[in-house]
């Protein structure tokens, strides 16, 4: 079974108060996997605020396509989000982008 996971953590959105875990804790999820044999390097994706980089949606789908449509692709995908702003719309988005109406993706499960 090819696993792969992205692990993405929000620190800070908006005008909303500072986490102070969320990024550094997507970052503990993506090395356990990584340990764990759950996933390897080339289908794990760390995406973060930390050090005061921007998380945008479009860098989750970016993500997800590279492994999913670029790579060789996977059985599994394992989505980790913690932190701020994640919106049910943006993750549909990601779910029901245009590589899984042209058949990438043949079963695709969403819980929210």
């Amino acid at each position: 079974m090819i696993r792969a996971g992205i692990f993405i953590g929000v620190d800070k959105t908006g005008g909303l108060q500072k986490l102070n875990d969320a990024a550094s804790g997507a970052r503990r999820m993506y090395e356990w996997a990584l340990a764990q044999g759950m996933v390897d390097k080339t289908n794990a994706k760390l995406i973060t605020d930390a050090g005061g980089t921007k998380v945008d949606p479009d860098q989750i789908y970016d993500a997800i396509k590279e492994i999913i449509v670029d790579g060789a692709g996977v059985d599994q995908l394992l989505l980790y989000f913690a932190g701020l702003g994640a919106r049910p719309s943006v993750l549909l988005r990601i779910a029901r982008g245009d590589w899984c109406r042209i058949g990438w993706i043949k079963n695709t499960l969403l819980t929210y």
